[in-house]
């Protein structure tokens, strides 16, 4: 799995998220839930990467995917999805789950 800088910065802005609303246990699952996911499924992984897919989506499939995770997983998805880096999510998931 590659590294990127951004990733590290998201997982740790997730943290602090995750701190201020008293979430950080919920969370860390939830990171688990999304890593493992993309480990099993190399046509997710496929999906997110490429660049011919509309980042819209993109977005509508994984919130089918992930709908049961908590309501800042959820927004933390939208996010990556506006900025465009929806790509990191398994990386950010490492990351997350490395620095808990």
């Amino acid at each position: 799995m590659k590294s990127s800088r951004a990733a590290i910065r998201y997982a740790k802005a997730l943290i602090l998220e995750s701190v201020e609303k008293d979430s950080l246990e919920e969370m860390n699952s939830d990171m688990h839930i999304i890593l493992n996911t993309f480990e099993e499924n190399q046509n997710l992984r496929s999906l997110v990467e490429s660049r011919v897919v509309k980042n819209s989506l993109e977005l509508s499939t994984l919130s089918l995917i992930f709908k049961n995770l908590n309501s800042l997983a959820i927004k933390f998805i939208n996010v990556l999805s506006e900025n465009n880096r929806i790509d990191l999510l398994e990386i950010i998931s490492f990351k997350f789950t490395e620095l808990y």
